[in-house]
């Protein structure tokens, strides 16, 4: 299993350094949370191998169930939401800052090719994700006589 690598981002030798969500408001294009103007961004994930199958927890704040589309195709699970801002009118006082994420969510994981389509269940509550995939079977190497002749 092997995450999807992005493109390059700017600041890579000093992106170590934002790592923290604090500098999200300020560079949120070296830490990777909000996306940049008409970009998606990547929301964090766990991802936990078990025995018998894949376990992944995203963090989608904001996101109502019916905007949240997942695929499996050839190990690769897409996850993609989407946060609809809220148009509403300030009766008393003016906004003066605004640091909640709108837009499109798209993160696509490398799960390998013993991700099973079969089974796989989701759940959303509270902001949180988590998807179960089940893991194919691993066919038992057959043993086979040979007779000599």
């Amino acid at each position: 299993m092997s995450l999807i690598k992005r493109e390059p981002r700017k600041f890579r030798s000093i992106e170590p350094f934002f790592s923290d969500r604090f500098f999200d408001a300020f560079w949120p294009s070296v830490s990777g949370w909000a996306g940049a103007e008409g970009e998606a961004a990547a929301p964090r994930v766990d991802i936990v191998e078990k025995d018998n199958s894949y376990l992944v927890t995203a963090d989608l704040p904001g996101v109502s169930k019916d905007n949240i589309h997942l695929s499996l195709e050839h190990g690769i699970l897409t996850l993609e939401a989407h946060v609809e801002k809220e148009d509403k009118e300030e009766k008393e006082g003016q906004l003066i800052r605004s640091e909640r994420y709108y837009g499109q969510y798209l993160r696509r994981l490398d799960l390998g090719s013993n991700a099973s389509s079969e089974g796989i269940e989701a759940s959303f509550k509270n902001g949180s994700l988590t998807i179960n995939i089940p893991k194919l079977k691993a066919k038992e190497p057959e043993t086979v006589k040979i007779q000599v002749k």
